[in-house]
């Protein structure tokens, strides 16, 4: 998961009830997520509620701004913002690097992109 703790012990501090293993998935949850999640993880006083902000900040996705050289459709823009999930695919975008990005409008009227 991270260089501080290994998935065997997330697992295990899933499974034990304890204010002390829940303050430890919060510390580590903590490390991990955006804001404004990081607030909302810090704030649980349970497991669920972690996994409610866990599942929460996956639906609503993670936003990529992209200067945008070249248009093939739609309406020419300098600066673009992509929402996507938060699969694999997500992870391997780096600044300073060029994508060609397939992008729709999704129910919120954002352009978003789901897949490799």
């Amino acid at each position: 998961m991270n260089d501080r703790f290994s998935d065997g012990e997330l697992a295990r501090l899933e499974k034990e009830d304890s204010p002390e293993a829940l303050r430890k998935l919060q510390d580590i949850y903590v490390e991990l997520v955006p804001e404004p999640f990081k607030s909302q993880i810090a704030a649980t006083s349970s497991l669920a509620s972690i996994e409610a902000v866990l599942v929460a900040m996956m639906a609503n996705g993670k936003r990529f701004r992209f200067h945008v050289d070249e248009v093939f459709k739609g309406t020419k823009t300098n600066v673009l913002d992509v929402w996507t999930d938060y699969s694999g695919c997500a992870g391997s975008l780096s600044n300073g690097e060029t994508y060609l990005i397939y992008a729709s409008r999704d129910e919120d009227g954002r352009f978003a992109t789901h897949a490799c």
